[in-house]
């Protein structure tokens, strides 16, 4: 598909028509039909119509949003920040990508980022909804009780931020911490310029993935990261094509991962069961996704999308039935305690090489459980 963009006016005042390839990955976008319960969809209302990052920003323009922002064109393989667009006198921050090889007009390049903001008198009514029923309107509690416990967070003076994801790929809250209220909701979808580079690339696999070997039998020992998941036995750090060899399915579109880099929010499915993982490529070239390293899990007892619970056991026999005492007399005293709300967290090693349990407590039951490996380097 060839277009006509626009006449650029060299520096001896002659023009000359840009004639530009529009990206296939424009043309075969397309939007989502539902926001449904899972946030790492990274699926998005906006102004009532229905976006999944990325977006090219030509489909907000065919939705009814103008350019207002001064810049029109994106070189090759580069990217716009901060750049505005306007819909009946709201304005929207979003964040473009120009993936291909040329310049391109704006409309052509994809929209990688949102981002809400209650501080601006710019777009104070904005309205935004996210998976799992989240708006602009809602509260701390109501993000926790929609996606769990976030993966990451922190806490400031004034502000409370928690990540759905990672800084880069996922969902960002900033809550004021005085009054529970959101102040910036910030969605983005990490880019993916170096597939095409990737493709090139002789995908061979490290050393490290070969050289891994399942466990035997979970023991006693936490600090193993031994678990059994849907009747198999791993132990982290494991590589995911052990957990797609087992069954497993790829339900997420990110295909590759850079080099020395790491991805949260990753979900697999095996038989209508959600697990969450972290992946991480420790190694000197882009990797396929299925050759990256699984870091972290993490097991929920209500996952949005999982149809059945997941079946999980760790060592010492603890399951996601497990009762706060019985991991205590399993485990002793943990590393670590908290209670915040209504929820009590039990730590054993750290926040970044463990186990983790959360527990509700008013009912004793396990609501989640975090195994994390750290990649000491």
């Amino acid at each position: 598909m060839r277009v006509l963009t626009d006449m650029l006016i060299t520096d001896n005042g002659r023009h000359h028509d840009r004639i530009v390839e529009v990206p296939d990955a424009v043309i075969n976008y397309r939007a989502p039909t539902e926001l449904g319960d899972d946030h790492s969809t990274l699926n998005v209302r906006v102004a009532g119509d229905l976006y999944t990052l990325p977006v090219p920003l030509s489909v907000f323009i065919d939705n009814g949003w103008e350019l207002i922002d001064a810049r029109k064109h994106v070189a090759a393989n580069d990217t716009l920040e901060g750049y505005r667009i306007m819909l009946n006198d709201q304005v929207l921050s979003t964040f473009l990508t120009n993936f291909t090889d040329s310049i391109q007009p704006v409309e052509n390049c994809f929209v990688m980022q949102v981002a809400f903001s209650s501080s601006s008198s710019l777009n104070r009514d904005f309205p935004i909804e996210l998976p799992g029923g989240i708006t602009e309107a809602s509260s701390r509690d109501d993000v926790i009780e929609a996606y769990g416990q976030p993966d990451d967070r922190f806490v400031g003076e004034h502000f409370e931020t928690l990540i759905y994801g990672d800084s880069r790929h996922g969902i960002r809250f900033m809550f004021n911490i005085e009054t529970g209220r959101i102040r910036e909701i910030r969605v983005e979808h990490t880019r993916r310029g170096q597939d095409r580079i990737i493709e090139q690339e002789a995908a061979e696999i490290p050393d490290v993935f070969i050289n891994y070997r399942s466990p035997t039998e979970l023991g006693d020992d936490p600090s193993s990261l031994n678990m059994r998941i849907a009747g198999d036995l791993y132990t982290l750090p494991v590589p995911l094509s052990v957990f797609i060899d087992n069954g497993w399915e790829l339900i997420d579109d990110r295909t590759h991962l850079a080099v020395n880099n790491s991805l949260g929010g990753y979900p697999i499915m095996f038989n209508g069961q959600i697990l969450r993982t972290r992946l991480i490529n420790p190694t000197d070239s882009n990797q396929p996704i299925e050759n990256c390293f699984v870091t972290h899990v993490t097991f929920r007892s209500d996952f949005p999308g999982s149809t059945i619970p997941i079946e999980l056991e760790l060592p010492g026999g603890i399951t996601e039935a497990s009762s706060r005492d019985d991991v205590i007399e399993a485990y002793g005293q943990p590393d670590d305690q908290s209670v915040e709300r209504n929820l009590e967290f039990l730590t054993y090693g750290d926040h970044r090489h463990g186990i983790r349990f959360t527990f509700n407590i008013e009912t004793g039951r396990i609501f989640s459980i975090e195994v994390n490996y750290w990649q000491r380097r």
